[in-house]
C-alpha cells in the first residue's frame, strides 16, 4: 500500500467501517471520505485526530508504518482470544474466522477499557451470534 488514500482504506476495512461510519467518526461528509480514500483529496490534521479518538491507527495511514502494540496490550488480546476461542468450544458453536476477528477484537477493547470481565462478555458475545 502505497497511498495514504490505500491506507486510509485499509483501516477503515480493518475496523469493518462503510464510508459514511468513516466519514462519521472523523467529522466529514461521505463524499469527502471518498475522496481521501481515491487520493483525489489530503485528510487534514483535524480529520486524523478524530479518527484516532475512535481506535483507528494514524500513524499507519500516513506513514505506512502500523503502531507498535505494548506487550500488555498483546497479552490481554491473547486472553480475549483464548476466552473467546474456548467459550465457543463450550457453547458448541463455530463463527466465521473474520467475524471472530471482530469479536476478539470488540472483547479486548472492551476488556481494556473496563467495560467487564473477558468471560462474561465472551459469553454475551456468544449468545448474541
Amino acid at each position: 500500500m502505497n497511498s495514504i488514500g490505500e491506507r486510509l482504506t485499509a483501516e477503515r476495512n480493518r475496523l469493518g467501517l462503510n464510508q459514511g461510519e468513516m466519514a462519521e467518526r472523523g467529522g466529514v461528509q461521505r463524499t469527502a471520505q471518498s475522496n481521501y480514500e481515491r487520493g483525489t483529496r489530503m485528510p487534514d490534521a483535524a480529520y486524523l485526530a478524530a479518527l484516532a479518538q475512535h481506535g483507528v491507527d494514524v500513524l499507519f495511514i500516513v506513514t505506512g508504518q502500523p503502531t507498535p502494540v505494548p506487550e500488555k496490550d498483546m497479552n490481554l488480546y491473547g486472553d480475549a482470544w483464548e476466552v473467546l476461542d474456548r467459550t465457543l468450544q463450550e457453547n458448541k458453536k463455530n463463527m466465521p474466522a473474520e467475524k471472530k476477528r471482530q469479536a476478539a477484537e470488540a472483547l479486548f477493547e472492551a476488556v481494556r477499557s473496563g467495560e467487564g470481565s473477558a468471560q462474561s462478555l465472551a459469553t454475551l458475545l456468544i449468545k448474541a451470534a
